[in-house]
Formats: C-alpha cells, structure tokens, sequence
C-alpha cells in the first residue's frame, strides 16, 4: 500500500527518476493466499510505467513492451495505457508488432486474441 502510494505521488510531482520507474515496472511482490500467492504490486507497475513514459525517456515504449507479457492482466492494461500515453509513433510500432505476434502465433494456438 505505502509503495503504490509512493509511486503514484511521483507521478503526481512529475518526479524524472528513470530509475526508479523502470525498477517500479518489474517489481513483483507476491502475498501468501489460500492455494497460492497473489501479487500485490500490480499497481506499483502500472504507475511507474505512467511514470516512466511521463518522464520522455526515449526507450519507454521498449521497456513497456515487456510488462505487456505479464502475468496479471491488471498489469498488461496499465502498460497497454501507460504506451498510448506515450509518443504516437512509438506506440503505433508497438501495437503493430504485438498484432503481428497475435496473428502469427493463431496458426499455433487457434485463438490470437486470447493468447495476446
């Protein structure tokens, strides 16, 4: 709780700190619960990657791109939202290659837009 609410005060203060938004974009911290464990930094994620491409770092929607393969699917929309914040161009790019993947990877699995 006190992470995300650190995160999101540095969004806010439109804090420049590349660093610590692209640590924020692949920190997991994962809770104990009934029959497994639950990740409870998927909000720590989603702001640092608003954060990161807030920041204009030239290579944000590249580091994105990864966080758009992550487990929670909470974690892949704060990406997928923090990139169409991000320079158009880019952005463009990187939803033309994940299509691309998609539909290449239908032939293997019959469903491109469940597994994408």
């Amino acid at each position: 709780m006190a992470k995300q609410a650190i995160a999101r005060a540095l969004v806010s203060l439109e804090c420049q700190d590349v660093t610590f938004f692209l640590e924020g974009i692949r920190y997991q911290q994962l809770e104990p619960t009934w029959g497994g464990s639950s990740d409870s930094a998927i909000d720590v994620r989603c702001s640092c990657a608003m954060g990161l491409v807030a920041t204009g770092y030239s290579r944000a929607v590249a580091e994105l791109t990864a966080l758009l393969q992550d487990r929670e699917w909470r974690a892949r929309a704060g990406a997928a939202r923090a990139i169409s914040c991000g320079n158009p161009r880019e952005a463009e790019r990187c939803c033309a290659s994940k299509c691309s993947w998609a539909i290449l990877s239908r032939k293997s699995s019959g469903n491109a837009l469940r597994d994408s």
